[in-house]
């Protein structure tokens, strides 16, 4: 017969749920039976076998059980606002995803690189990671990572020696209190801003960010370790004069 009322088990079955997860939905109040049997079984009609297969029309659309239960209370909820409010939400989670794939990136990349990571260390670089986020838009970020990728492990590791090379040469120059204007400090300059160039790929929005970065922070954590405040505005007087 069309309109026998199913038992708890009956319905599981044509809806692919649990019992357990039936009695959960009466315990909610958002699937109620349409009655009990002289025993205290649960029964369910055509009615609630419906219902049951919206909830899990809108559970499948990521929505939680408080937020369906609202819905099918409403006898004007909207099935197209749902879907693009949870279009809108999944969107937000995408790109949450793609931060933490970044810094995840960014840790595996530099335990590859590393033999021992201590715990300073790795705290040191998630510092420097937030500082980043803070700064650079995420459009920035990615193209950043695009630039990587094309730029190569190899010559990453070659541009890591030579500012370490051209930082002690800048601080060498530093202690002989040389001439911001000087031939040999200009060459300096020089040598940097190409560094800057090829970090930035010549874009000059993501200098602007760079540059607010270290105008704002601390420039040894910043820059990992590799600069101190003292040798950045030594060099930044000298490439001032280059301009």
């Amino acid at each position: 017969m069309p309109n026998r009322l199913l038992k708890i088990g009956e319905l599981a079955e044509k809806t692919g749920l649990t019992n357990r997860t039936i009695r959960y939905y009466d315990e909610l109040e958002l699937l109620k039976p349409t009655e009990r049997s002289r025993s205290g079984y649960r029964l369910y009609g055509q009615d609630e076998l419906r219902r049951l297969q919206k909830i899990r029309s809108l559970k499948f659309l990521g929505l939680q059980l408080n937020e369906i239960k609202e819905c099918l209370g409403n006898e004007d909820y909207n099935l197209e606002k749902i879907i693009y409010r949870q279009m809108k939400e999944v969107r937000i989670e995408i790109e949450l995803g793609k931060e933490l794939y970044r810094r995840l990136r960014t840790i595996a990349n530099l335990l590859k690189s590393s033999e021992v990571l201590s715990a300073d260390e790795l705290l040191k670089t998630l510092n420097a990671m937030t500082k980043y986020e803070k700064y650079y838009t995420k459009d920035q970020l990615e193209y950043l990572e695009k630039r990587k990728e094309k730029v190569g492990e190899e010559r990453i590791k070659e541009v890591q020696q030579e500012w370490k090379e051209l930082i002690e040469e800048v601080r060498i120059e530093m202690e002989k209190d040389t001439d911001p204007n000087s031939e040999r400090m200009q060459e300096l300059a020089a040598r940097w801003e190409g560094l800057i160039q090829e970090f930035t790929g010549g874009n000059k929005e993501i200098r602007k960010s760079l540059s607010k970065m270290y105008n704002n922070e601390d420039t040894e954590e910043t820059s990992h370790g590799f600069v101190d405040n003292e040798t950045m505005q030594f060099i930044s007087k000298a490439m001032k004069k280059a301009d």
